[in-house]
């Protein structure tokens, strides 16, 4: 009887080894994905000011909390500090609205970015307002060009307001860890039809917060070409994660530019003029 008792006792643990060892399947990785996507959008609205931070060098370690600020405060040699709001409202139809306004320097103040999300199925509607040409123009969904100079695309921009996980197939490829917290590793590929700059992405995603930690960008011909990086991470409400500071590092251009959250508030009223095109350089977004 022993002898049975310690057959079967090896026989579950190497059971459980080979489990682990297997990647999760792909409906895992996704059902994963729709409570980041939902844990994100649990707030009505929010407001963020931003200190953007654009280093031409960046040093090999990931930047912290501190050294932000006093980047944004005393700058340095090849560093450019920009001020910006984002205000962003969610709706249960998810069409979601999303505003962003550079207020600072004077080169880029009332630069506007307008995101009109679609819905589960519908195209998004991204405009561009540039205070020199007083015009405001439709931009492409996968539209990979830099943002104000930042190392963010204006696709990557949009995708700060949460995943869209119908647009994308994922899979598990690993669990690991991250800064001592356990984390899935997931590769998000598009699909036919979603309009994207990248490849593919590879996020490590908080499996307790659901929250993404880190996400790897692919280039077109599948060469590591970003890595953002969410830290300081803050619980807003109960349940509901965001990061005070997000990096977005080039890595083929060795630049990275920090979005520092200086000031943010959740489910408070935004005015609803803020999303309407007609709107863009009317000069009421900057309150």
């Amino acid at each position: 009887m022993r002898t049975r008792m310690i057959r079967r006792g090896v026989w579950c643990a190497l059971a459980a080894l080979v489990a682990s060892a297997l990647p999760l399947r792909a409906d895992d990785a996704a059902d994963l994905m729709r409570r980041v996507s939902a844990q994100y959008r649990s707030v009505t609205n929010e407001r963020e000011d931003l200190d953007v931070i654009l280093i031409a060098t960046a040093h090999a370690d990931p930047y912290t909390r501190a050294q932000a600020a006093t980047l944004a405060a005393n700058g340095g040699r090849g560093v450019t500090h920009k001020h910006a709001v984002r205000r962003i409202a969610y709706a249960t139809d998810r069409k979601d609205r999303a505003h962003l306004l550079l207020t600072q320097p004077a080169d880029d103040a009332g630069t506007e970015f307008l995101v009109l999300r679609g819905g589960a199925d519908g195209s998004d509607e991204q405009r561009l307002y540039s205070p020199v040409l007083k015009r405001a123009r439709l931009v492409a969904a996968g539209d990979k060009n830099p943002f104000v100079g930042t190392t963010f695309s204006l696709e990557d921009i949009r995708e700060l307001t949460g995943e869209r996980v119908e647009r994308w197939d994922y899979r598990t490829v690993e669990t690991s860890t991250h800064d001592g917290r356990a984390t899935a590793v997931v590769e998000a590929v598009p699909r036919p039809g979603t309009e994207s700059s990248y490849a593919s992405r590879m996020l490590w995603i908080d499996t307790q917060r659901s929250f993404p930690v880190r996400i790897e960008y692919r280039d077109p011909a599948g060469k590591p070409w970003k890595v953002l990086r969410n830290s300081a991470l803050q619980e807003v409400l109960a349940g509901v994660w965001r990061s005070d500071l997000v990096e977005m590092r080039d890595v083929q251009l060795g630049e990275a530019t920090l979005l520092l959250v200086t000031r943010r508030t959740v489910d408070a009223d935004l005015p609803p003029h803020l999303f309407e095109v007609n709107q863009l350089g009317s000069g009421d977004a900057a309150d």
